[in-house]
């Protein structure tokens, strides 16, 4: 299967732009989250993994395998988090 090569900062401005809007399009967060799952960690700052965490929460889009993988990437990296990117997640 295909996937849009989106990357990790976009991905987290868009979902976080249609959470903002509460227009939760379940095939938009779907497309955007095999994004996710298929981008590269490295390419994920702390920020954007809160951003795309709280735009699935404020959707109530639920992508366990995303979530996951996000907290994955946010274990060796916990004191990176600011107060803001706590909250977020």
């Amino acid at each position: 299967k295909t996937y849009l090569e989106v990357g990790a900062p976009n991905c987290a401005s868009i979902m976080n732009s249609y959470a903002r809007l509460s227009e939760c399009n379940p095939a938009v967060f779907h497309c955007l989250s095999r994004a996710i799952v298929h981008a590269q960690p490295e390419t994920f700052e702390v920020h954007n993994i809160s951003i795309i965490m709280n735009s699935y929460a404020k959707c109530a889009v639920r992508k366990s395998q995303t979530m996951h993988l996000l907290g994955d990437y946010l274990v060796d990296r916990v004191d990176e988090l600011s107060p803001q990117n706590v909250s977020n997640v």
